[in-house]
């Protein structure tokens, strides 16, 4: 028909109830084991300042959007702050009747990643020792983004390169999983 509409009622908005986020207290150190202290200490870190990247608050309006940027800023952070394989797996539960959410986040650090070796790839006409020169990251140290940010712009500075990107090489998920569901308990079972 021409002319013809529908009409949308949204009704009363979903508020959060709760947002839980768990996984960010130091790591239980096995008998015998030893204990990553800086690995604590940059999760008390995040923890302290967790409304920066959770902006989910108890009280307001649910959407998605805000939802999904919140776990994708936690995750960040972690990645940046040297978690490397942190994974961050949400949960939402809505109640219709009362119109309300809870909001739990599931976070799985991973370890403190080091780093392993260096490899320089993509040097045509550049040899490697010349690259090394501007390279002052060293095997051994924690991944740290804003010092291999620092080295891109060394190395951009010699004027012979179009792009330069200083970043870890990360096994992918799917293939850490191999297989099997992306589930929490899966994740922290998985040895990096």
């Amino acid at each position: 028909q021409r002319g013809s509409f529908t009409e949308v009622k949204e009704g009363k908005p979903t508020k959060i109830r709760t947002v839980d986020v768990i996984g960010l207290e130091p790591p239980v150190v096995p008998a015998g084991g030893t204990a990553d202290a800086e690995g604590a200490s940059r999760l008390a870190e995040i923890r302290e300042h967790l409304d920066r990247y959770v902006t989910l608050e108890v009280g307001d309006r649910w959407n998605e959007r805000d939802y999904f940027q919140s776990k994708a800023d936690l995750q960040a952070e972690l990645r940046h702050r040297g978690f490397v394989h942190a994974e961050v797996v949400g949960r939402s539960e809505v109640d219709r009747g009362s119109r309300t959410a809870v909001v739990t986040l599931d976070v799985v650090p991973g370890p403190l990643t080091r780093i392993a070796n260096i490899r320089v790839q993509g040097t045509t006409g550049v040899s490697n020792e010349r690259v090394m020169r501007r390279v002052d990251l060293t095997p051994g140290e924690i991944i740290d983004f804003d010092k291999f940010e620092k080295v891109e712009g060394r190395l951009f500075e010699l004027g012979v390169f179009f792009s330069v990107a200083v970043k870890p090489e990360r096994l992918a998920l799917d293939t850490a999983l191999a297989g099997q569901p992306n589930s929490v308990e899966v994740l922290r079972s998985i040895v990096w």
